[in-house]
């Protein structure tokens, strides 16, 4: 009797995981679709839609990664991405001590001008990278998105310090140097200011001439002081002429 008791419970059992596991496949699956779709609808550039897709397929299962990624790119490209925070502020609590999503979700503080936030968070993502590898493709920018909050705030040193280690991770995007380059402008390093926007303009970034040329006022007049050519302006000349003239004339008068 007790053989037969156990016997219809493990049935039971079975039928439960298998009912269970069909019902996941079919969440996994709609998961998947909606992703594709929301894939398709980016080529056709309906960002919000693409957005409202991977948030689906995030409600049919959240432990699926490209769902997040496809959400981000949607997002940015949309230029949506301080909507899609709340989604991101609950993948960080799903995927325990993880860099990307971290960096995501800095990226969503730092597009509602929250900087001091977006350092933190990632601080955090650099903090968990380093454990799994510098190797993975999104590192660098980890590096070079907190350099461009510390800009915004001004804290300069921090900003160029980031800017050169994302530069040793990957040293193909012209946009971190030009933004090294306005780093080292505000610390006053003029000359290797103008070099590092040449280099930005050279991989091929237009604005970089545009810095080069806006600035390049301020970089003559700091190689005038280095060289000490400064030259007086013509009214100052004048202006120091006439008053010699005017002394000389009341000496004379008084003689």
């Amino acid at each position: 009797m007790k053989k037969i008791i156990y016997l219809f419970i493990f049935t039971i059992l079975c039928l439960n995981t298998y009912s269970q596991d069909n019902k996941n496949k079919e969440k996994l699956f709609k998961a998947v679709q909606h992703i594709k779709s929301a894939e398709k609808l980016m080529l056709n550039l309906r960002y919000m839609e693409a957005i409202k897709e991977c948030q689906s397929a995030i409600k049919q299962d959240s432990s699926l990664r490209s769902s997040y990624r496809v959400m981000y790119k949607a997002a940015f490209y949309g230029r949506k991405l301080d909507m899609v925070m709340p989604d991101f502020q609950k993948a960080v609590t799903s995927f325990k001590k993880d860099d990307e999503m971290l960096y995501y979700l800095g990226k969503t503080y730092e597009a509602k001008l929250n900087f001091s936030e977006a350092i933190k968070v990632y601080s955090d993502a650099i903090k968990y990278g380093k454990l799994r590898g510098e190797l993975f493709l999104l590192v660098y920018d980890y590096y070079a998105s907190r350099a461009n909050c510390n800009l915004a705030l001004e804290n300069y040193d921090k900003a160029l310090e980031d800017y050169s280690y994302a530069i040793k991770l990957r040293n193909d995007k012209a946009i971190i140097f030009a933004n090294m380059g306005m780093a080292q402008f505000n610390l006053k390093l003029f000359s290797e200011a103008r070099q590092t926007w040449e280099k930005a303009y050279r991989m091929g970034l237009p604005i970089a001439k545009k810095y080069i040329e806006e600035y390049s006022n301020n970089l003559e007049l700091v190689e005038q002081i280095k060289t000490r050519k400064i030259e007086e302006p013509e009214e100052e000349k004048e202006s120091k002429k006439e008053k010699k003239r005017k002394r000389s004339s009341k000496k004379n008068k008084k003689s």
